[in-house]
């Protein structure tokens, strides 16, 4: 009999552990389940483009993450930028991601040794088959990038490898948006889709 009650105190803790504990059995002595350490996350650092507007952080897109304890991919359909970094023709930009360094993919073979790296794709706004240009993106903390293009809105299409401050490797993509013009304030400001130069698809 001590046994049977035993037993059903066990499975009634089964899928009942929280942050807190949370008593167990009724109104006998509380019992309480902690919660196991949380494993590294398989999130992808987050890009980030800084500009004399301010710093943007990116729409992620897909992803592979690998690490010691969890390890993931999360795949997206169409990403577009929700905000516009204002910038001046000449003035200069930097990409980095947080708390990680661009690094080159172990075991990469790619006739272009940038494809193991990772680059940024320069397009009209919305238009996910059309660049105008592409930015090599560095190994190391950051990358610094003059934007030299006519006026107008852009998205900066994102895909890197990397490896994080705490030993995760893996490679993201993600998107900023980029509006180019002669005058104006510097700002960040969200991006209106009557703007962009293609539909927004997704």
């Amino acid at each position: 009999m001590i046994f049977a009650f035993a037993v059903l105190l066990v499975v009634a803790g089964c899928g009942s552990a929280t942050s807190d504990p949370q008593p167990l059995g009724g109104s006998g002595p509380a019992v309480t389940v902690a919660r196991p350490p949380v494993a590294i996350s398989a999130r992808p650092p987050t890009p980030f483009l800084t500009s004399p507007a301010g710093r943007q952080e990116a729409v992620i897109g897909s992803y592979c993450v690998e690490g010691q304890m969890e390890s993931g991919c999360g795949d997206s359909g169409p990403i577009h930028p929700e905000q516009l970094t204002v910038v001046h023709p000449g003035d200069e930009v930097t990409f980095s991601l947080e708390n990680a360094t661009v690094a080159r993919a172990e075991g990469c073979h790619a006739s272009d040794e940038q494809g193991c790296i990772g680059i940024v794709t320069v397009r009209p706004l919305g238009c996910e088959r059309k660049a105008v240009s592409t930015i090599p993106l560095e190994k190391g903390r950051e990358t610094r990038w003059t934007a030299g293009l006519d006026a107008g809105p852009y998205q900066l299409d994102l895909f890197a490898y990397f490896k994080t401050n705490d030993g995760r490797t893996g490679d993201v993509s993600a998107t900023f948006g980029l509006l180019v013009r002669p005058s104006g304030n510097l700002q960040i400001q969200p991006v209106d889709p009557a703007q962009a130069a293609c539909q927004f698809s997704g």
